[in-house]
């Protein structure tokens, strides 16, 4: 526990959101904003609609209710089955170290996509790889110094982890993010997974050809890098990107 005197530092704030757990402040706003609707249609005499409109709402979260509880299950399986560490383990420590940052995106985004978890993708492959990308760095040559060779290419391995875990979180159809967008968006599950892959893989695509590949393999400036990506979707959104009142008229 924190002294009272230090809860709001900014140590302290950082203690209480690390610690704190994600499921009982949203149970609690949860039952708090059914208690004020409640208590406003009470007050406006609406004593009737009460029930029926949280029965119309169970019902209509019922269906994303099932689909989220069955995506936790296969990713407790992928858990449990070791998925994350056997991945991990393929990569080994005989591998090009300036390759590593490329490979280690896209392997995040694979174990994100299988586990449907972006969090426990880097809680598992973060304390992996740090020590392996600072050793491959030590000797790939990105820095004049080998020291600085082996930090530099251990921040663009952390880095292409995060990145690629989010990406695959975003795609997965077990993802409890992709799966509360499509009951928020009251669209068919399947069809929304369909739909944003497209736009995903695009900007996965720009982020290993323009980013993570040249920086680390040719050593090209990021800066080269964000420029020349931001240029690339840019060109594919004016070649293929269409409207979406002409696509409503057609």
């Amino acid at each position: 526990s924190l002294p009272a005197e230090r809860i709001f530092s900014i140590e302290g704030m950082t203690q209480v959101l690390y610690d704190g757990s994600g499921s009982w402040p949203l149970l609690i706003g949860s039952i708090a904003g059914f208690a004020v609707a409640s208590v406003g249609a009470l007050l406006a005499g609406l004593t009737s609609d009460i029930l029926t409109a949280a029965w119309t709402t169970v019902r209509a979260m019922a269906v994303g209710f099932a689909i989220l509880y069955l995506a936790w299950m296969i990713g407790k399986v992928c858990e449990d089955l070791g998925t994350a560490t056997f991945l991990t383990g393929l990569l080994g420590e005989t591998i090009d170290g300036r390759l590593l940052p490329t490979i280690l995106f896209v392997l995040a985004g694979g174990v994100a996509f299988a586990t449907g978890s972006s969090w426990s993708t880097m809680s598992i492959l973060l304390p992996l790889v740090v020590g392996l990308a600072y050793t491959l760095g030590l000797t790939a040559g990105l820095e004049p110094e080998a020291i600085e060779s082996g930090r530099t290419l251990m921040v663009m391995s952390i880095g292409a982890v995060l990145s690629g875990a989010i990406f695959g979180d975003h795609c997965s159809p077990i993802s409890d993010t992709t799966v509360m967008s499509s009951i928020a968006s009251a669209s068919d599950h399947i069809d929304h997974v369909r739909t944003q892959i497209p736009y995903a893989l695009t900007t996965m695509f720009a982020a290993v050809v323009f980013g993570y590949f040249p920086a680390t393999y040719f050593g090209l400036s990021p800066w080269l890098g964000l420029a020349g990506g931001a240029v690339f979707l840019t060109f594919l959104m004016f070649v293929f990107g269409k409207r979406a009142d002409d696509l409503a008229a057609s």
